[in-house]
């Protein structure tokens, strides 16, 4: 990609202050730098997710609400950073408007399993009935970036899809064999009893109905036990999201990013991930230029506990995760780009699980009747 002289200049200036993996700009002073040559490249909204991929791209991924910028003489006229961030705080497709008539997944319970999490932002610090870190090399009361990110996808106040839900979290890392160590996977299979075991002694009104788990693969060491153990979750009425498992995601079923066209060619459901605003795990607030699954899950899991709200009987038909997965993928709205995939339909999805769980309801109100009358 080649870029002007002074293009080149700003975007050295940018690079050299970012959070190097992330490509972040987090909590530094760049009220000095000019940034009226920093294009839409570099600062703006994703125009092609291709730039933000390959070892020579050039971009700054995000922002913390604690940056400093520039003031409006040296600062495009597209690029309003603090309004930017505050606006992408609310869920999108129509979410915000579930949350109006009071539909935010009150009462129901989301598991996550992820890194340690800062339990005192107030995003989400109200909403962690249990937390717990499973043992390793962490020091237990540490914090890490990504757990605040996907609980506040889930369940928070202002960022999340489900902000009335329970959250349910254990620490426990999740990447196979880190640093050759084989036993990593084992504790995440821990946690995944332990959320088992924890949903066995809620009451029928509170149990844990989502397992969300912002990771992939399936090439380590405990995979079997991992999938066996995600079966066991299923049987004991748990939908699990995400964890590199084919089946529980739906196989061709989701992907993140539905803005783009070329990203729907298979016929899937887009779920929004780019230009999200979540909490950071230091306090305040992160931007994203652009998402990925581990807000994708998380997401989805909120939305699946909003149609959930009112509406359980839809849990006592067999197998309802997979229906739930049907549901979300025949009520997805065209793609307005024209490809061939969808974009989710958070309120089709609400309307057609509660219209299914009053037919399940009435259905059981009739053979109780036939019942009685039989007597």
């Amino acid at each position: 990609m080649a870029f002007n002289e002074k293009f080149d200049e700003v975007a050295k200036k940018l690079m050299d202050v970012t959070l190097a993996r992330s490509r972040k700009l987090v909590g530094v002073d760049v009220r000095d730098i000019d940034l009226r040559e920093a294009d839409e490249r570099l600062i703006g909204p994703v125009a092609n997710p291709q730039e933000f991929w390959g070892d020579n791209s050039v971009y700054i991924g995000g922002w913390t609400d604690d940056v400093k910028w520039p003031d409006a003489s040296k600062m495009p006229p597209f690029f309003a950073p603090a309004l930017m961030l505050e606006a992408a705080k609310k869920p999108e497709f129509g979410v915000p408007e579930l949350h109006e008539q009071g539909i935010d997944g009150r009462g129901i319970g989301i598991a996550i399993i992820d890194h340690r999490l800062n339990l005192e932002h107030p995003e989400y610090k109200d909403k962690i009935k249990h937390y717990e870190v499973i043992e390793n090399k962490w020091d237990k009361n540490g914090v890490d970036y990504h757990g605040s990110l996907v609980v506040g996808c889930a369940a928070g106040e202002n960022t999340g899809t489900a902000p009335g839900a329970d959250i349910y979290y254990i620490a426990a890392e999740n990447w196979p064999d880190k640093d050759g160590d084989p036993s990593t996977m084992e504790r995440f299979n821990m946690a995944i009893r332990k959320i088992i075991d924890i949903n066995k002694n809620l009451p029928p009104e509170k149990k844990i109905r989502f397992l969300s788990c912002s990771w992939g693969g399936d090439a380590h060491l405990f995979a079997k036990e991992t999938e066996e153990l995600f079966d066991l979750a299923e049987q004991n009425g748990i939908m699990v999201l995400g964890g590199g498992h084919r089946g529980r995601t739906g196989d061709g079923y989701i992907f993140f990013n539905p803005k783009y066209k070329f990203e729907n060619e298979y016929g899937m459901v887009g779920i929004p991930t780019d230009g999200k605003t979540n909490p950071w795990f230091l306090g305040g607030y992160a931007y994203d230029r652009m998402g990925g699954a581990s807000s994708m899950f998380p997401y989805l899991a909120g939305v699946f506990a909003m149609a959930l709200q009112g509406n359980m009987a839809f849990c006592n038909q067999p197998d309802w995760q997979s229906k739930l997965m049907e549901i979300m993928k025949n009520t997805a709205q065209s793609d307005e780009k024209g490809g061939k995939g969808k974009i989710i339909n958070p309120a089709g999805i609400v309307k057609e699980v509660a219209r299914r769980a009053r037919e399940i309801e009435l259905e059981m109100i009739k053979q109780q009747k036939t019942k009685k009358d039989g007597k």
